[in-house]
């Protein structure tokens, strides 16, 4: 992993799955990182998967 953040500065983690994308942000001002915000959304980009072998392409 590169690290190009400034001290202090926030940092995020992004994960894409096949129903859900889910973003946290983390204060990483201390030793130990805390979640400043934390947001999940339902995509349902695999809800065809089973039929189509294929992710949905909306």
């Amino acid at each position: 992993m590169l690290n190009t953040k400034a001290e202090g500065s926030p940092a995020a983690v992004i994960d894409v799955g096949s129903n859900s994308v889910r973003l946290v942000v983390y204060d990483v001002a201390r030793r130990v990182p805390t979640p400043v915000f934390n947001e999940k959304v339902l995509c349902g980009l695999g809800r065809d998967i089973d039929s189509t072998g294929r992710l949905d392409p909306e």
